[in-house]
This record gives structure tokens, C-alpha cells and sequence, in this order.
């Protein structure tokens, strides 16, 4: 019996009339009123039935294939319901015992092989509800497969995506990684001298290599967070703190928006809890909806281009928002937004959008976008509050 606790619905395929009598008693004597079962006599027509059910969402649990029909002969009709309905397990039936068909109707996808003068009404039953498990291990299989297929090339999107992002922001990252190289050359260059001469104090010098080692831990944290962001590996879930993620991305864009002239407002919940989250990829979602917030705004007076991120919880849930003053998006376009390839920028690709959304979604959250009341746009996303493991539904 099917979990749902209704009658298994049987399609019998069947051109003879006697052994279409002879297996629905067997059917009767195994089932009784557990079983329903529906019959045609033509491979076109089973195929047709089978169509009309997966359109109603009413499916057959099995189907029971005679090899010998008036449009189909041989194992052949196994691919062709194989292909109608991929998920419906097929118990092929023979007049004669023939290894050689009962292999090749297996390779073309039957869950069973039964000769119709050897069945009895316990072989019967007991075939059709392992060829149903079968099927079903088999189907929940190869969803599993697919499913880490695309988590893997979603990963591997998102992978190529930081590394693009990276690149555009090389000159930036340039910037800040030099700031602390050069205070460790200025710091080594003033201790050196101090050293040759003996005009600097004990309590100088060791002022002078304190901070050389902070400089060189600051500037060891910056070629990790960069390590972290364009390195190739599997999604990962541990605890992430989301404003640690906002305030490590308003460190990155900090040259960026230097040289723009953006001001950054943050409005952050400090009563944010943690959640397991892949945090590498939140802030990349973070820091694509922060560098488009700022590249809408590039045509504003600099006293207008203001940037807010906040971030609030409700109800088990952490929203993160990214508003910006830039130009309101037409009607049209504000639901293309998150589409791949589509891109409001001249230069855009159309992807940063759209990868940021599955990884929102892999996450078991939303990713929208709104106007503002006055101008600009706000893209708002939900991240449920996990103490665990998050995977993909």
C-alpha cells in the first residue's frame, strides 16, 4: 500500500481479453479493495492515460506491461513509459520465460519480470509492492544526485562570482593591503635608525615593534578574508554573527567608498543572534547588494549618496536590508531583477543578482527588492535563526 493510505492504482496493459480477466482476479484475490485498476489494451493509450493523470496530479502506482500489444512489441515499451512517466515502476508480463527479455526489459527500465502462467495471487502482490519501493529508493536516488549537482554548480557560480567581484575590486584591496606594509616599513625604517644611532629608549623601541606587529597582524587578516572569499571549496554551515559579516564587508568597500564618496549608515541590531549559515557566502551576497548600491548612486551629488544597511529579527528570523538614493527601477524591470542575465548596468553580466538569491534560498530564506517611497531601492533578504546544520530543501 502506497503511505497515503489510498487504494494502489494499478494500470494494466493488456491486449487479451482472457488474460486481462486472469489478472485482475489475481489482483481481486492479493488486493481486494486495496488496489484499483484501470486497463487498456494499447501502449498509446496507457501512454495517454498516463499524460491525463500526471496533469490531474492523480498517478498510477505501477504498471503492468504485457510484451506483446497491437502498436508495441519487446522491451521497447519499457522506454517509451520510462520516458512518459519517469517515476512509475513497470512490471513487465510474458506469455513465454525468456532470460535474455526479462534482462534487456530491465535495462530498459522495468522494475520486474513475471511469466503470466506462473504467477499466483501472493507473487503478484508481493512483485508489485517491491517493484513500488524499488522505484521509489531509485527515484529518491537520483533526486539526491541532482540535487548535489546543483549544489555543486551553484557553489561553483557563486565561487567564480567572488573571484570576478575580487578582481574588480583588486585596486581597492591593493590600497588597503599597502596601508599596513607601509607603516611596517616606516615603523622598521624609525626603530633601525633609532638602533644605529642609540638615541631611541628601550621603552621607544618596543613601542616601535608593538606596532609593527600589530600592522603585520592587520595586514595577515586582510590576505585572509580576501583567502576566504575567492578560495574554491563545499559550502559550509557553522555559527555566523551577520553584523560581524556587514562590518567585515564596509571594511572591504572602504577604499570604494572612499574614492566615491559614498557614506555608509549602519543601523544594526546588536541583539542579533547567531545562525548557522554559510558565512563566506552571506557576505558575498552582503557585499554584491552593497557595490550595487553604490554604483546606483555614482550620478548623485556626493551629499546624496547615502547607503543604510540594517539589520533586525523578528520571529526567529534576521532580515538584512541595503537601501539606496540612487534612480527608482521601471515596473518592468523591478521584477527581471534577480533573472539571469539581466542587468540595469551597461557593463553588467546579469548574474550577481541571481546568484545571490539561490544562495539566499539555499539558506532557506527570501531576497527581494523594493522601491523606496521617495528614490532609490531596497534589497531586503531572511535568513532563519539555526542553531544547526542548514541544508538545501
Amino acid at each position: 500500500m502506497p503511505d497515503t493510505g489510498r487504494p494502489l492504482r494499478i494500470l494494466l496493459i493488456e491486449d487479451s481479453e482472457t488474460d486481462r480477466i486472469f489478472i485482475q482476479r489475481l489482483l481481486d484475490k492479493a488486493l481486494g479493495t486495496e488496489c484499483n485498476v484501470t486497463a487498456t489494451p494499447r501502449l498509446g493509450g496507457a501512454i495517454n492515460l498516463l499524460s491525463s493523470a500526471q496533469q490531474s496530479a492523480a498517478p498510477f502506482d505501477a504498471a503492468l506491461l504485457d510484451m506483446t500489444l497491437p502498436d508495441s512489441v519487446g522491451p521497447s515499451a519499457c522506454e517509451k513509459l520510462r520516458l512518459t512517466a519517469p517515476e512509475l515502476p513497470v512490471l513487465v508480463l510474458t506469455g513465454i520465460d525468456d532470460e535474455a527479455i526479462a534482462v534487456e526489459s530491465l535495462n530498459q527500465g522495468a522494475q520486474d519480470f513475471l511469466v503470466k502462467g506462473r504467477m499466483d495471487p501472493r507473487l503478484l502482490a508481493r512483485s508489485i509492492r517491491y517493484s513500488i519501493e524499488r522505484k521509489r529508493g531509485e527515484v529518491d536516488l537520483q533526486k539526491a544526485h541532482r540535487r548535489i549537482q546543483r549544489q555543486q554548480h551553484q557553489a561553483e557560480l557563486a565561487h567564480l562570482a567572488r573571484v570576478n567581484t575580487m578582481g574588480e575590486m583588486a585596486s581597492g584591496m591593493a590600497h588597503e593591503l599597502n596601508q599596513p606594509l607601509t607603516a611596517i616599513v616606516g615603523y622598521a625604517e624609525a626603530a633601525l635608525a633609532g638602533f644605529e644611532s642609540g638615541m631611541l629608549t628601550g621603552e621607544e623601541n618596543r613601542l616601535l615593534l608593538e606596532r609593527i606587529v600589530s600592522e603585520s597582524q592587520r595586514a595577515a587578516e586582510i590576505i585572509r578574508r580576501l583567502r576566504r572569499l575567492v578560495r574554491k571549496r563545499e559550502p559550509e554551515q557553522s555559527p555566523t554573527n551577520v553584523n560581524e559579516a556587514i562590518h567585515e564587508v564596509i571594511e572591504m568597500v572602504g577604499h570604494e567608498s572612499e574614492l566615491g564618496q559614498h557614506r555608509v549608515q549602519l543601523q544594526l541590531n546588536e541583539q542579533i543572534p547567531i545562525t548557522a549559515a554559510d558565512r563566506v557566502q552571506i557576505q558575498q551576497v552582503i557585499l554584491n547588494l552593497v557595490r550595487n548600491g553604490m554604483e546606483a548612486m555614482e550620478a548623485l551629488p556626493v551629499e546624496s549618496r547615502i547607503l543604510t544597511i540594517s539589520s533586525t529579527v523578528t520571529d526567529g528570523t534576521i532580515r538584512v536590508a541595503v537601501s539606496d538614493n540612487g534612480p527608482w527601477v521601471a515596473d518592468e524591470d523591478l521584477g527581471k531583477l534577480f533573472e539571469p542575465y539581466f542587468s540595469t548596468k551597461k557593463s553588467g553580466l546579469g548574474m550577481g543578482l541571481a546568484i545571490c538569491r539561490s544562495i539566499i534560498e539555499a539558506h532557506a530564506g527570501t531576497l527581494i527588492a523594493r522601491r523606496n517611497p521617495e528614490c532609490g531601492l531596497t534589497f531586503e533578504f531572511t535568513l532563519p535563526v539555526r542553531t544547526g546544520a542548514v541544508t538545501d530543501g
